[in-house]
């Protein structure tokens, strides 16, 4: 386990791009509160991070920034977070369950595809837009979206072989 919020007695504020790309020895990861980006592709490929603790500090997380972390098995993502960028979590095998904290306004594409979710939460009416960003997730059944939305892409939900209910705004 590592702890990311010192390094050489100075904050850390930012996790630079492919600071941590392809390392197979991390297993968890917590982030200091001094936190406020992570870079595109800063984790990508850990195979064997299996936990990351981000700060509600952090508002931006980058391009892959966790993508091919086919350990991962749940993250909380940081409840000022605005959007969700491409493909942050694809292939992330082995996540489950995510919540969409309260003030997302955007899902890029791929975000979450190819990724273990079976449930999908979205704990405001602030997502407006959601592109390709669920593709391939076949053990989704059931997502209810938020009233907030404006635009669903084209393939937002393609080969998601076992869903079979789609809710769009309250029931």
């Amino acid at each position: 386990a590592i702890l990311l919020d010192l390094y050489h007695g100075k904050e850390v504020t930012a996790i630079g791009d492919n600071a941590f790309i392809y390392n197979t020895h991390i297993a968890s990861v917590t982030l200091g509160e001094t936190i406020t980006s992570i870079g595109a592709f800063a984790f990508n490929a850990c195979i064997n991070l299996t936990e990351i603790n981000l700060p509600n500090s952090v508002t931006t997380i980058g391009n892959a920034a966790f993508a091919d972390c086919g350990a991962l098995s749940s993250i909380v993502l940081p409840k000022y977070l605005t959007e969700i960028n491409a493909t942050v979590f694809s292939n992330c095998s082995s996540l489950q369950h995510i919540t969409i904290p309260r003030f997302v306004r955007i899902i890029k594409d791929s975000a979450f595809a190819k990724t273990g979710l079976s449930s999908v939460e979205f704990e405001g009416d602030m997502v407006e837009s959601i592109e390709a960003a669920f593709s391939m997730c076949e053990n989704l059944t059931s997502i209810m979206l938020p009233n907030s939305i404006r635009g669903l892409s084209g393939g937002v939900f393609a080969k998601c072989s076992h869903l079979e209910n789609v809710v769009l705004g309250s029931a």
